[in-house]
């Protein structure tokens, strides 16, 4: 998401910048160890989106009441 709107990109860990610059070099080759595991954690909206209709389209079973 962030290289469609973004330019440049800065990630931080504990307020202090951990790395910084344009996003194609920020995120294509990331030095740091945090964004690493933000690049690697990144899903592609095709894929939530999917996820989310399945969970829509199967609702969990509703347990039957028990008897009296």
């Amino acid at each position: 998401m962030v290289r469609r709107i973004a330019d440049r990109a800065v990630v931080l860990h504990d307020r202090r910048v951990c790395e910084h610059g344009p996003v194609q070099d920020v995120l294509g080759s990331p030095g740091h160890e945090l964004t690493r595991a933000l690049v690697a954690a990144d899903r592609p909206v095709a894929a939530i989106v999917r996820d989310r209709e399945q969970r829509t389209r199967s609702p969990r079973p509703v347990p039957e009441a028990a008897s009296p």
